[in-house]
């Protein structure tokens, strides 16, 4: 799968912010047709260490995800099965455990390593950076918040998504030169 570029990721934002209910269910509707799977990932992950207003932008955040990929992969995505993401899930507990143990600056220098040897770096930059704003200082009353104690996690359950996604892509076609 080719890398998402920064100017559809802004694209894609742009859209998925000025859609309206009607949109917004009928794009879930599609997800839960084309990957049911996905569907249920977004909507039990982190079920209980997530508030209310949590679950709604894990969900907005996996949702723009899922479009971002599919999107990309000009609507070829297979069917991501349900075990595809315990098994990036496992990989990620293992990483989270070693994160534990850095200091702040560590942990910071890792995540941005984790990003940058992602299939889609400038898509988790995205959603590193939708997960901050949205817990930082500068979130006006009525917008959803993260806690810091849900950021994390959150970022690391978008990663998986991400993964999963990019695995189930069709491969890239040989560069020409």
């Amino acid at each position: 799968m080719e890398k998402i570029s920064k100017d559809a990721i802004a694209k894609a934002a742009v859209e998925m912010n000025s859609m309206d209910g009607q949109k917004a269910a009928a794009l879930a509707g599609a997800m839960r047709a084309e990957q049911p799977a996905v569907l249920q990932y977004l909507l039990n992950v982190g079920n209980d260490a997530f508030n209310e207003e949590e679950k709604k932008w894990f969900l907005y955040l996996g949702i723009s995800v899922w479009r971002l990929m599919a999107d990309n992969a000009g609507g070829k995505l297979s069917p991501v099965e349900p075990e595809a993401f315990d098994k990036q899930a496992s990989g990620a507990l293992d990483l989270v455990r070693y994160l534990k143990g850095e200091q702040d600056e560590e942990t910071g220098k890792t995540v941005l390593k984790i990003i940058d040897e992602s299939p889609q770096p400038d898509l988790l930059k995205y959603v590193l950076y939708a997960i901050s704003v949205a817990g930082g200082k500068d979130a006006g009353e009525g917008e959803r918040t993260v806690r810091s104690s849900s950021a994390v996690m959150m970022f690391f359950f978008l990663k998986i998504l991400v993964d999963c996604l990019a695995a189930a892509a069709p491969p890239c076609a040989p560069q020409q030169k």
